[in-house]
């Protein structure tokens, strides 16, 4: 299906983009091609968008968005374009996944775990210390005097 779908936007795009690939892109056309180009991860190490990376890989995909947009496609059919191709990776914003929420889920679930256990523990050394054996009188006025005498 992927193959499908990039076969037919390349063959759809070809045409277009000879005939307007002397023209310059226009203010919102410049735009959009810009919001496209950080909105895509360069695929030669999938950690920079191809607005900033320097490769040859993210300057031939910048070219390629220019021409889309200048052709008219939609910043969905320019992003199915490249998913197509590369996969859910290719976005800098994927969406969502199953996997994802389990994840954040599990993880979420230990953090507050942590924290109760935590908040008891605090809760019960408090408790320990306040009913701890009291001192008595006589060392309490012993320790006030010893620590006035070496002040």
């Amino acid at each position: 299906m992927k193959f499908v779908v990039v076969i037919l936007a390349v063959t759809l795009c070809a045409g277009t983009m000879a005939a307007q690939s002397s023209r310059e892109l226009t203010g919102p056309e410049k735009k959009r091609a810009d919001e496209l180009a950080h909105a895509l991860i360069a695929p030669c190490c999938w950690h920079e968008p191809i607005a900033t990376h320097g490769s040859s890989v993210a300057q031939e995909m910048l070219g390629e968005v220019k021409q889309f947009v200048l052709a008219g496609q939609s910043e969905q059919e320019i992003k199915s374009y490249y998913v197509a191709k590369y996969g859910n990776r290719i976005l800098a914003d994927p969406p969502g996944s199953a996997g994802t929420w389990l994840y954040s889920g599990i993880l979420g679930g230990f953090l507050l775990a942590f924290l109760l256990v935590t908040f008891r523990l605090l809760r019960l050394s408090r408790t320990q210390m306040v009913t701890a054996s009291p001192v008595s009188d006589g060392i309490m006025r012993r320790v006030r005097q010893d620590t006035r005498e070496n002040c």
